[in-house]
């Protein structure tokens, strides 16, 4: 009843409701027993093994027997196990499924008895299953899984699997597989790794330079502008000491920077100078924070460092060419208009504190307005306080 054509591989399932008869008594148990042919593979060939029958339900007219409630006991156990529980053949045949299987896969407990777990796994899956199943002996085999649901959806397993009984020559014939759903976990691993890529892909592409240092100070972490800066390879960076690279009179600017940190005072941010290769030295503002533990630990620093370098040169270059040209025009002004511009940079206001600077100039205030109209004619400039604003940048104050 249990094999179709012997040797053919072709495998036929029967549920049969049977009755036994106790050795010693007459007592008459029945039983539901779901049977099956089984084949030994080997080297690609499938040889008729024999049939499995695996007990299904067990009762008799008596309350008291040890067996059945022994059976019913470990059933429940496993069928309220949060694990997806199956039983295999050697070729993958599914003898045996958990209610676990119904919760999560949403297939019928029944309907998947008989059918090969080809059947549920994912195709990349399916080969790297089998050499498992076919390689794993006495010790348990330990790896994931992808199984998809009746509606195509697809779960992660971890999965472990045993065997549970060997031939004469000690080739395992059946098979217990355990497997713990993690699509969940999966899905913030996954959430995790493409937010990380995300973090690392910014940080190496930032148009400042970024670095970790460990608590001694030295770099863990470079992004790429990092190692222009130091006109080094980023790889190579790490294990070095932050401190190398900084112009030595600039180097108790970044410990003031760790130690405002450490003490969480606020921060301001530091201007200094790094050495690059060949001694060329640019100029970067250097801010920070601390990366800590649970425990308010600091395990890391993280450092932003902006190269201001053309700035910096930019700004120097507008000073000097706002010197020469404030210079310029004081060339123009006769003494006495200078002195007027003097007390107006000192502070006195015009025209509230007009008749003051007469008295200390000793003019006319016609006079004064003559000598403030000829200053804004020879600098061009009509507003006031912009004419102050320039001549304090040059004026010295008596």
């Amino acid at each position: 009843k249990f094999v179709n054509a012997p040797g053919s591989g072709t495998r036929i399932t029967k549920h049969l409701t049977l009755n036994l008869k106790h050795k010693n008594e007459e007592e008459v148990f029945f039983c539901e027993v779901f049977a099956t042919g089984v084949y030994y593979i080997h080297n690609n060939e499938s040889r008729y093994y024999g049939t499995l029958g695996v007990i299904r339900e067990l009762s008799n007219n008596s309350e008291e027997i040890i067996s059945n409630n022994l059976v019913e006991f470990y059933r429940t156990i496993i069928e309220n196990s949060f694990e997806i529980i199956l039983l295999l053949a050697n070729d993958g045949t599914i003898l045996y499924s958990s209610m676990s299987t119904e919760k999560i896969l949403q297939y019928d407990t029944t309907s998947l008895i008989g059918e090969n777990i080809r059947h549920i796994l994912m195709e990349d899956n399916i080969s790297h299953f089998m050499s498992h199943l076919t390689s794993v002996k006495s010790d348990p085999a330990r790896f994931e899984i992808s199984l998809k649901d009746a509606q195509g959806t697809i779960y992660y397993f971890e999965s472990i699997i045993s065997t549970i009984r060997h031939d004469q020559l000690e080739h395992p014939i059946f098979f217990v597989l355990h497997a713990n759903d993690i699509t969940e976990r999966k899905k913030y691993e996954q959430a995790f790794e493409e937010r990380e890529y995300n973090y690392r892909a910014l940080l190496r592409m930032s148009p400042d330079g970024i670095l970790l240092l460990d608590a001694k100070g030295d770099i863990i972490m470079a992004n790429d502008k990092v190692a222009h800066f130091f006109g080094r390879d980023r790889i190579s960076l790490i294990g070095m000491s932050f401190e190398k690279f900084i112009k030595q009179t600039y180097q108790n600017q970044l410990q003031q920077l760790i130690t405002d940190i450490v003490n969480a005072k606020e921060i301001d941010t530091q201007e200094i100078i790094i050495k690059k290769e060949h001694q060329e030295e640019i100029i970067v503002e250097l801010n920070g924070s601390a990366i800590r533990k649970n425990d308010n630990v600091i395990f890391a620093y993280m450092m932003v460092l902006r190269d201001v370098t053309v700035r910096k040169k930019m700004e120097v270059e507008n000073k000097k060419l706002e010197n020469e040209i404030i210079t310029i025009f004081m060339n123009r002004l006769s003494n006495r208009e200078i002195e007027l511009l003097t007390y107006l940079v000192k502070g006195y206001k015009w025209p509230k504190q007009k008749r003051e600077i007469c008295k200390i100039m000793d003019v006319f205030p016609g006079t004064l307005d003559q000598y403030l109209s000829r200053i804004k004619r020879k600098m061009e400039i009509n507003d006031l306080d912009k004419i102050i604003k320039i001549v304090s940048l040059r004026l010295p104050l008596p």
